[in-house]
Parts: structure tokens; sequence; C-alpha cells
């Protein structure tokens, strides 16, 4: 009886020292660490490609400003073959969103050995006002949208501030910069995912 009671109090000893372990003795992050999870927090790549080819790539960052807004600087670069020859390509986008992710401005370049165009405009309301520079012309004009603007990137924690069940699905009005049009896709919310940290799932 005595050796059952021995048994059992070493293994509550064992079980509490791994739940101590597991909750506080918690290796501390080195400066080095902590800046490169940070960056990564921030910036983001993805590649390009045609016909199963990689052809370019695209670099994402997201930079929080004091103001509760988040600027955006989104730069391509590709490298396209026509007629046996390399071209390359460059797309540039700076944009400044609101606290939902809403569109405020933006800033956007196209530089091509054959073509290259500037535009920026600004949003007032469900109306975003740009001016569109060809470098022969200049042209000003507006398109309004059936609801707040948002650019497509991977960034879409205003979803969790909506009061949407599982399986609802939502219209989301989407303005590109490049083509300068107004777009509309439909989400369909799968959830939350689930992420194991430290042996606990959140």
């Amino acid at each position: 009886m005595r050796i059952i009671k021995i048994s059992l109090l070493v293994i509550w000893v064992l079980l509490l020292g791994l739940l101590i372990q597991r909750d506080y003795f918690v290796r501390t992050l080195d400066t080095r660490e902590v800046m490169a999870l940070e960056r990564d927090r921030r910036v983001e790549y993805q590649s390009i490609y045609f016909k199963d080819e990689k052809i370019g790539y695209v670099e994402n960052q997201f930079l929080p400003q004091d103001d509760q807004t988040l600027k955006i600087r989104q730069q391509a670069r590709m490298e396209l073959m026509i007629s046996e020859q390399t071209h390359p390509v460059e797309l540039n986008l700076e944009a400044v969103l609101g606290s939902q992710s809403d569109l405020r401005s933006f800033e956007f370049s196209f530089t091509s050995p054959f073509y290259r165009m500037r535009a920026n405009g600004t949003v007032q309301g469900d109306t975003v006002i740009f001016e569109l520079d060809t470098g022969n012309s200049v042209v000003s004009d507006k398109i309004v949208l059936d609801g707040p603007p948002r650019l497509s990137t991977s960034r879409r924690s205003y979803l969790l501030g909506e009061d949407i069940e599982v399986g609802e699905k939502l219209k989301i009005p989407w303005f590109d910069p490049f083509s300068l049009t107004g777009k509309e896709s439909v989400i369909e919310y799968k959830g939350r995912e689930k992420v194991l940290i430290n042996d606990r799932v959140y």
C-alpha cells in the first residue's frame, strides 16, 4: 500500500513539473529572433508563374501607422519573354488602408520597355477618384462601388469584426489599381483556423 502511495506521489510531482515547465519555463527569444518574427509578420513574398514557369515575384510590406491606418507597399518584378528576348516589368503600389481595411488612397506605377503609366487616387465613401498619367495624356475619372472599396490582400482581419456565422457568404467590393476598375468577390466564411501553441490549441 505504501509503495502505491509513493508511486502516485511521484507521478503527481512529475505531472506538476511538466505543467510548470510548459507554462513558466518558456525560452526567451533573443533580439535576432524577435526581429525575424517581426519582419515575417510584416513582409510577405509570392511567386509569379506562367505556364508552370516562374517569371517573377511579389513583395508585400504591411506597415502599421500611428494613426491606426495601415500602409501597404507592393513591389512586383517579372521577366517576360517576348520574341525570344527577356524584358523586365516592374509594378509598384503604395496604399493606405483604414482601421477596417478600407482603401483610403493609393499610388501605382507600371514600367516596362514598351509602356509606362502612373496613377494615384483617393477614396470618398464608396467613390474612388483617380488620375491616370500614361505619358501621352492625363485622365481624371471616378468609379462608384457598392460599398467601401478594399484591396485584394491576404490580410482580411476585418472579417473577424463581422457578426457572421460559419457557412455564411459575404460580398466584398474590391478596387484594382492596375486596371483602375472595381470588382466584387463572394467570400464564404469557413470558421477560425485552430493553431497549436505550446501543446495548446487556440
